[in-house]
């Protein structure tokens, strides 16, 4: 494999999660992620309970460590 290949294949992968977080959202979820959110920051939750609703969350969509992880810096990069 050549340098030249490596990196669009690098640069394909990053096109592809990058779209992740631009996808459209169907309306009906939305919704409800919003009123989520809406009710997980009005509880003023400390942080190890803040933490444990994110790993519920990422529990119940069943992604992977290493999957996780790229998101991670994805949203990190976003920031």
């Amino acid at each position: 494999m050549t340098e030249a290949r490596l990196r669009e294949m690098i640069r394909e992968i990053i096109t592809e999660d990058g779209e992740a977080f631009d996808a459209p959202i169907p309306a009906q979820v939305k919704r409800h992620m919003n009123k989520f959110i809406a009710a997980t920051q009005g509880a003023k939750l400390n942080r190890k309970r803040t933490g444990a609703i994110l790993g519920q969350v990422v529990n119940a969509l069943g992604i992977e460590p290493n999957e996780l992880m790229r998101y991670v810096r994805l949203v990190k990069k976003g920031l």
